[in-house]
């Protein structure tokens, strides 16, 4: 009786780890697909005076994050595009390369005038994130139905990681090697996400956002801060220059901030950039994020999560 029960366990298992297996090559062939179809579209945009072309466009995923990037290609005779804000949300576009990071749940947007549209419309599925309009009415209906078809594959998976595999062990001895902190974010009503920080002990509260490539404050509070003992002459990179949505050259000055204080975890020595506006936001950026290690953003409990190794 026993070794009946034994085989009929192993039995399930093995139909068990074939489903799981099918499962996760049917993700991970839709997943080729939308990047062999980005791959024969090189898409071209203008925006005012910017043009740019974006080629070598891909996909990768990581729920529950989308990621788009463009390998972006400078049109003769223009300028790259600067640093802009498109809607409520700050896109950084640097001269080589761009990545536009895209949850279920809050999409950032990026407007071209021919190229790919994504809008923000309140949906949860690929279905009401994504509007792509192209030049070949084709192709971009091709481009949004892989889109839905990928969307059914993962939210009919258990295993909602990279292309449908665990990014991290939830059972046995290795899920005693991470460590997991908690962070609540506060949503404001101009549909950005707030966390409170302390820099170099000053409480102060930063805008969360992925797409800033370094932390940024204003002139205003620059000036509080020498004045106060928060920041120092030493902490002064110099100036540097950068390029406004306008097309405007300004100067902005490279600081070092010796600690940042999120939740609990410290990180020094934080490189961030003195806009030389007085009322400009407090970004928290990649450079103080890409410090922090692996992170999870669960927009709808408005949460951070930080998963490090013990």
């Amino acid at each position: 009786m026993q070794r009946k029960l034994s085989l009929k366990l192993f039995v399930v298992l093995c139909l068990f780890f074939i489903s799981v297996n099918a499962q996760n090559q049917e993700l991970k062939n839709s997943f080729d697909r939308i990047n062999s179809l980005f791959r024969s579209y090189n898409i071209s945009s203008m925006d005012k005076d910017w043009r740019t072309i974006y080629k070598n466009v891909k996909m990768t995923y990581k729920h529950p994050n989308i990621i788009i990037s463009f390998d972006t290609r400078i049109a003769p005779g223009y300028s790259p595009l600067p640093t802009t804000k498109l809607g409520k949300n700050s896109i950084t576009t640097p001269l080589k390369s761009t990545t536009f990071r895209l949850n279920y749940n809050q999409v950032q947007i990026f407007n071209t005038t021919d190229g790919i549209e994504i809008m923000e419309c309140g949906e949860k599925s690929l279905e009401g994130l994504w509007t792509i309009l192209t030049k070949d009415d084709i192709l971009s209906k091709k481009i949004y139905n892989e889109f839905c078809h990928f969307q059914s594959l993962v939210n009919n998976s258990n295993f909602m990681g990279s292309l449908g595999t665990n990014n991290m062990p939830t059972s046995g001895n290795n899920a005693n090697k991470y460590t997991r902190k908690v962070i609540k974010l506060y949503r404001q009503a101009s549909n950005v996400y707030t966390i409170p920080c302390k820099v170099n002990g000053l409480a102060l509260n930063f805008i969360f956002d992925t797409g800033a490539s370094s932390v940024s404050i204003s002139k205003s509070e620059a000036i509080f801060m020498l004045k106060n003992g928060y920041l120092s002459v030493n902490d002064i990179l110099g100036n540097q220059q950068f390029q406004t949505a306008s097309g405007d050259i300004q100067v902005g000055t490279k600081i070092i901030i010796k600690k940042i204080e999120i939740g609990g975890l410290t990180l020094r020595n934080v490189e961030a950039s003195v806009v030389h506006n007085e009322n400009a936001p407090l970004l928290l950026g990649q450079s103080a994020l890409s410090k922090l290690g692996k992170i999870e953003i669960d927009y709808n409990n408005s949460t951070l999560t930080i998963i490090n190794e013990k």
